[in-house]
């Protein structure tokens, strides 16, 4: 298997847990939007909606590593082919 595919499979992988990690998020939003009024309950929603938001945003900037070294890549193998 090429370092390409290897870097496709990662991100496509990532791109995943991503979008996982989105639709818990939402999912969260909308608990915490009918949550009773237990301070503990929305405190406790809004840790874990924290908590996601992180790994959406190191989700995302792991997506941009692997997009930016398949990009790299890519050039190599091209100025390689010319």
């Amino acid at each position: 298997m090429s370092a390409i595919e290897r870097l496709k499979e990662k991100i496509e992988v990532i791109r995943s847990n991503y979008q996982a990690a989105q639709t818990e998020i939402e999912t969260l939003r909308a608990e915490l939007a009918h949550a009773g009024s237990s301070n503990e309950e929305l405190e406790a929603l809004q840790r874990q909606l924290a908590l996601k938001d992180e790994q959406v945003a190191a989700l995302r900037n792991e997506i941009t590593e692997k997009d930016t070294e398949i990009e790299a890549i890519i050039a190599k193998v091209e100025t390689l082919l010319a």
